[in-house]
């Protein structure tokens, strides 16, 4: 991952984080999270739009959780 990327974008993906979760804490680890992965995975070069790129990596962390939630009640 390209590390202006982060600069470059973590404003907005903490600000989508935090209005998920209502918590600064939380949203800083989802911002982590989400760029670690993001990381790791290498994709986001590959990926036309690194902003939409880590946007969806920034909701998909934060639904992840409420997914599996729901299928352990179901």
């Amino acid at each position: 991952m390209d590390p202006s990327h982060y600069t470059e974008y973590r404003p907005l993906m903490f600000s989508i984080a935090y209005r998920m979760t209502g918590s600064v804490n939380d949203a800083e680890d989802i911002v982590q999270e989400a760029f670690l992965r993001a990381g790791k995975d290498g994709k986001d070069a590959d990926a036309e739009s690194p902003k939409a790129y880590l946007a969806t990596r920034v909701l998909r962390r934060h639904l992840a959780p409420r997914a599996s939630h729901r299928d352990l009640r179901a």
